[in-house]
């Protein structure tokens, strides 16, 4: 049994979570931990009252925060986090000819390493991104959103961004010139951005809300910014 957006809590409870950062010591876009845990459990004491353990419910353990919607599509629900880039190339194994990568409520990752590295990773698979109607991306899963070849937002889609914390020091405390910036920046590139839009879209997102917060852009930010290009 896939997890699908009804198994998680709503928008409105995912905004409350990103006001409790939690601190890690590296550069971070961070989200709260314990909602993963938390939705976790509701939705596996649901799938085992059903009889999910079967194969197909392991299969869905082995492939979160994504599921399989049709043989082109593949949802993303939740936070990412260190197991995201495994379970992605999983999620690939079982659905090879896999097009379009489609975001519900998607709050951010507990580790940005490896949420750029299935951004490169999508990137270079020439996917397509795309946020469902009434669906949220916000921090780390904006990065990832990025990547996508095609993006598109359906009706009433939020895009939520902030600042990285290192738990001491927020990006706005370092200098512009700061190497601190570079990951980010060139990851902007590295996934098809200009010079000049990497650098103006990876400080606005720093300089719109502390770690703590939340930014949620308006429609004529995402046109400026170009988070999406439906062509």
């Amino acid at each position: 049994m896939a997890l699908t957006g009804d198994n998680y809590v709503t928008i409105q409870t995912t905004y409350s979570m990103y006001t409790n950062k939690s601190t890690f010591s590296s550069r971070k876009r961070q989200i709260y931990p314990s909602r993963t845990k938390l939705v976790t459990a509701l939705a596996l004491g649901l799938i085992l009252a059903l009889g999910g353990c079967e194969d197909g419910f392991w299969e869905s353990r082995a492939i979160r925060p994504f599921s399989i919607e049709n043989d082109t599509t593949i949802s993303l629900n939740g936070v990412i986090d260190s197991n995201t880039l495994e379970a992605f190339n999983e999620v690939l194994r079982q659905n090879p000819n896999t097009v379009w990568l489609v975001f519900h409520d998607a709050p951010g990752s507990e580790d940005d390493e490896t949420n750029l590295q299935v951004g490169r990773r999508l990137y270079e698979l020439g996917m397509h991104t795309r946020v469902a109607a009434n669906g949220s991306i916000a921090s780390g899963a904006v990065d990832l959103f990025l990547a996508g070849d095609l993006r598109q937002l359906g009706s009433n889609a939020q895009v939520g961004v902030h600042s990285w914390s290192t738990g001491q020091q927020e990006a706005t405390d370092f200098p512009r010139d700061s190497e601190e910036h570079e990951p980010y920046i060139q990851y902007y590139q590295e996934i098809g951005m200009d010079s000049l839009l990497a650098h103006e879209f990876y400080f606005f997102t720093i300089e719109a809300a502390p770690a703590a917060d939340i930014h949620w852009m308006t429609p004529q930010e995402i046109l400026t910014y170009e988070i999406e290009n439906p062509q």
